[in-house]
């Protein structure tokens, strides 16, 4: 992926991502979604975050104004939390496909207004069990809600590490993206809290 394009379609129904599906070296995640949009009612939970590493559970919500028309049949989705400092702490590639019979995918229902991926068992994408995006532009052009869950996997983070970013791309175009940026605790909301001695760590 590069700053001006993500992953692009292919002929298969469930795509392998490639190199190309998720940031370069020389590339952050922020330069990636530089003029995409901010998210709105952003939330992010982390919980188990404690020793052992790597049996955490994430929860990412929140509200974007995103442009065109998502297809997540084609359309490789990759996220990122990002620390203090711009550095990806975890990222995950979600890929495109419908979901097959009782494997990992996605399906389009609500009259092609909700879009959801299931994988009970979290294995095509390190942890990630579930995410729903759901097309509500017919309250606001554009608008729409998602909310992606993951469990037993290393989603840890650090507290040291807080403040922390979000990046979702959900599409190839420039405004199919969408970042937000928390503050210290101390600071102006948005902000991230740590509670119970750094096993959650909650950002709103």
């Amino acid at each position: 992926m590069t700053a001006t394009s993500s992953p692009s379609p292919t002929d298969t129904a469930t795509p392998t991502p490639s190199a190309t599906d998720t940031p370069s070296a020389t590339t952050t995640p922020t330069q990636i979604c530089a003029d995409g949009p901010p998210i709105a009612q952003a939330h992010l939970k982390l919980s188990k975050n404690g020793a052992p590493i790597g049996n955490e559970r994430f929860g990412l919500k929140g509200e974007a104004v995103l442009g065109g028309e998502l297809d997540m049949f084609v359309n490789t989705m990759w996220l990122a939390v990002l620390d203090a400092s711009g550095s990806v702490i975890f990222e995950r590639t979600i890929a495109a496909g419908s979901a097959g019979l009782g494997l990992p995918g996605w399906t389009l229902s609500g009259g092609g207004l909700v879009w959801s991926f299931k994988d009970r068992d979290g294995v095509s994408a390190d942890g990630i069990t579930g995410i729903k995006v759901l097309n509500r532009s017919s309250r606001s052009v554009g608008l729409h809600k998602f909310k992606i869950s993951g469990k037993s996997a290393n989603f840890h983070v650090p507290p040291a590490s807080l403040p922390l970013t979000f990046v979702v791309v959900f599409g190839p175009e420039p405004d199919q993206c969408a970042q937000r940026a928390f503050q210290a605790e101390s600071g102006p909301e948005p902000w991230c809290l740590v509670a119970g001695d750094g096993a959650v760590i909650k950002c709103r």
